[in-house]
């Protein structure tokens, strides 16, 4: 019996998604809380609607993967950022907290593939200083493991 190769597809320069600490505004209106999404994560939204447009072979060959008897699915994220979102002057890593912003790309990544972002099974990140002035953006690669 044959074995299937265990694909992996790769989603080059997605934009950055925004912390999940601003994702949504909180409010009180009539007594109750509201939330309501952040202009950031809006716009990523529609970013992200715009780049699974011009991707549409990648979203497809994964949505054909998906299709296939389950295994594990993994999620490897690798953020591409300048230097001046990351280090200080004197060249010290900023505050920049990666895992709060897998959220809002899983979420969106998930939506386009027609699943739900609960079956990443392996999930990491990476962070990666650039040079200055690089626009700052996502390569998510999935991966499919057989059972």
């Amino acid at each position: 019996m044959s074995q299937l190769p265990n694909p992996t597809i790769v989603f080059d320069d997605i934009p950055l998604p925004p912390s999940s600490n601003a994702a949504y505004k909180s409010f009180v209106r009539g007594g109750k809380i509201r939330h309501v999404c952040h202009p950031d994560l809006v716009a990523f939204k529609r970013d992200f609607g715009l780049y699974q447009l011009s991707n549409l072979a990648a979203f497809r060959l994964a949505e054909s993967v998906l299709k296939e008897p389950k295994g594990r699915l993994g999620i490897h994220c690798s953020f591409f950022v300048g230097s001046e979102k990351l280090m200080t002057k004197k060249g010290k890593l900023k505050r920049w907290d990666v895992s709060n912003r897998l959220k809002a790309l899983h979420d969106c990544l998930a939506e386009a593939l027609g699943i739900d972002d609960s079956l990443f099974m392996d999930i990491s990140a990476s962070k990666y200083v650039m040079p200055e002035k690089t626009r700052p953006s996502v390569r998510v690669e999935l991966s499919f493991q057989s059972a």
